[in-house]
């Protein structure tokens, strides 16, 4: 009996795969509704815990109601795509497209408000700071770990991210895609209480960790049913959000995007993660009154700061680890791509090196250079991060007359 290799059912969607799921067709579709509104959920929880939703702002909007949004959008879909063919032929095209796209819009909107607006936590911190004039010792505030306001944009970037890929997926794949987040979750908070038990905060990412963090990526590539082979490339995730033939530069563009994006999920997930990686192994902020002095003027008298307010972890030090970190982690993928174009040389006259080895090098490549680029633009972000905190505790310096040290 000869045995051959088969798609998993979970890589067609519910319309596709019915014949092979028969009556399991509703409680897929409510396992997979079920997973991909779980991590929303967790992200929601962590930051009103740690109060980062109090006050009403932009990040609130976007947590408490952006991303419910985008999670009700992807059931709708999903629905609609359970339909028998002979159904879905009868929806008219904004039928088709219209959830897709507000997902995309509504994922457009929450990384320009990370971009202008990135605090979280302005209307918590700055409603207790006036209660610091009667304090005699130091205020230790966490502005580092799960409840940084570094931390909590790049948590939101990520789930958001995490959101659009799920959708790229398609339900059947909802349930790996949250395997991923909780696995991506579980190693980020072992390495973050181990360093907390051994006394190392404050220090880089270690390379032990960097290469773990590296095999994540490479074991999600697979998680998530991709191979690397040409004949595996998910073209129809360049349809979600379009309809019959894509003509124009940008629907073309934008449909590649969609594909490079389902291939490369796993990529793009674990280089959104590095900066929680770092942020989580630095120390936090202490404010606190200042010794000051005193001087009259019109009968007053009020207190004078000296010096400027400065941080634990300066500017310098942490774009300067952020990139050694981005740095440590696309050299493991260089060397990845080395070994892959050593297979390919040497395995040049192999019978399946068009169809198993150059592939493979093309994969690699192409994960390479996206790398590279989504590197870049995550070194930016921290860095836009880290001068808008800044900004706000100088102001806040000014406001209170207290040191940040």
């Amino acid at each position: 009996m000869k045995i051959g290799c088969e798609r998993s059912s979970f890589l067609f969607s519910l319309s596709a795969a019915e014949p092979i799921i028969g009556s399991l067709k509703s409680p897929r579709y409510m396992f997979s509704c079920a997973c991909v509104a779980l991590i929303p959920a967790i992200l929601w929880k962590i930051l009103k815990s740690q109060g980062h939703l109090e006050n009403f702002s932009p990040f609130h909007l976007c947590v408490s109601y952006g991303l419910p949004t985008i999670v009700v959008c992807i059931w709708i879909y999903w629905a609609l795509q359970s339909l028998p063919a002979s159904t879905l032929d009868q929806l008219l095209d904004w039928q088709h497209v219209m959830l897709p796209r507000i997902v995309y819009a509504l994922t457009a909107v929450i990384l320009v408000v990370l971009l202008i607006r990135p605090m979280a936590v302005r209307a918590r911190i700055t409603g207790f700071l006036p209660h610091l004039r009667a304090q005699s010792n130091p205020v230790t505030v966490e502005l580092t770990g799960w409840n940084s306001v570094y931390v909590s944009p790049c948590l939101l970037l990520w789930v958001t991210v995490w959101l659009v890929l799920t959708l790229l997926q398609g339900d059947g794949l909802a349930p790996a895609m949250l395997l991923l987040a909780l696995q991506a979750a579980f190693t980020v908070s072992a390495i973050s209480l181990l360093t907390e038990q051994s006394g190392r905060r404050g220090e880089g990412v270690r390379w032990c960790e960097v290469v773990m963090w590296t095999t994540l990526s490479y074991h999600f590539f697979y998680s998530t049913g991709h191979q690397p082979v040409l004949s595996d490339l998910r073209f129809d995730a360049a349809f979600i959000g379009f309809r019959g033939t894509v003509e124009g530069v940008l629907p073309l563009a934008l449909s590649a995007l969609l594909v490079l994006l389902n291939t490369l999920t796993s990529q793009t997930l674990c280089i959104l993660g590095l900066p929680v990686l770092l942020l989580v192994k630095q120390r936090g902020l202490v404010l606190g009154p200042t010794a000051c002095s005193t001087e009259k003027a019109d009968s007053t008298t009020r207190p004078v700061v000296r010096g400027p307010p400065r941080m634990p972890v300066n500017s310098g030090n942490l774009h300067l680890a952020t990139f050694h970190l981005l740095l440590q982690y696309m050299l493991c993928h260089t060397f990845k791509l080395i070994a892959a174009a050593i297979m390919a040389t040497v395995l040049r006259r192999h019978l399946m090196v068009w169809k198993v080895f150059a592939p493979r090098y093309l994969l690699e490549l192409a994960n390479f250079m996206y790398g590279e680029v989504l590197c870049l633009l995550m070194f930016a972000f921290v860095i836009l991060l880290d001068r808008k905190l800044r900004a706000w505790l100088s102001n806040i310096s000014r406001n209170y007359l207290f040191f940040i040290y």
